[in-house]
């Protein structure tokens, strides 16, 4: 009698764990999925934007190539996909896009060296960044180093 109403019990419990167990898996899981397929589309069009942008700069077959409309392109792309920090491969320091972009436009450059993206992924958030080779910071504490170990 006692093992019977134990049985009994064990059975409820393990279908009330898998009933649980195949709601969450059927309802929460697609959409926690959604939410980060959403948040890659975001990344590949901002990568896709700020190549096509590089590219018409480049291009001679485009009239509007001059410095003023790509530095334009790159803030335009920075308020479109909500862009707030840059990252410096080189001194691996953060800095705010609107002091970059100033660093940006004085400095004077034959290629633009803003030309990627890198997204941060961590446990709970999702953050997209713009990737530099180097930055103000950089030039002012003199530590560049070498494009070739910096890429590596």
């Amino acid at each position: 009698m006692i093992l019977a109403t134990t049985t009994e019990i064990l059975n409820t419990l393990f279908t009330g764990v898998s009933t649980v167990t195949v709601v969450l898996a059927s309802l929460i899981l697609p959409l926690l999925l959604k939410k980060n397929s959403d948040k890659n589309n975001k990344l590949i069009a901002a990568q896709e934007a700020l190549t096509n942008a590089f590219d018409k700069y480049f291009s001679e077959d485009f009239v509007k190539n001059d410095f003023a409309w790509y530095c334009a392109e790159i803030l335009a792309i920075q308020k479109r996909f909500s862009l707030t920090t840059v990252h410096c491969i080189n001194c691996k320091k953060k800095c705010t896009t609107t002091k970059y972009m100033d660093y940006f436009k004085k400095t004077i450059r034959a290629i633009p060296e803003v030309n990627n993206f890198s997204f941060k992924s961590r446990k709970w958030t999702f953050k997209i960044e713009m990737s530099v080779l180097s930055c103000y910071k950089c030039k002012s504490n003199k530590t560049i180093k070498d494009i070739k170990n910096v890429i590596k």
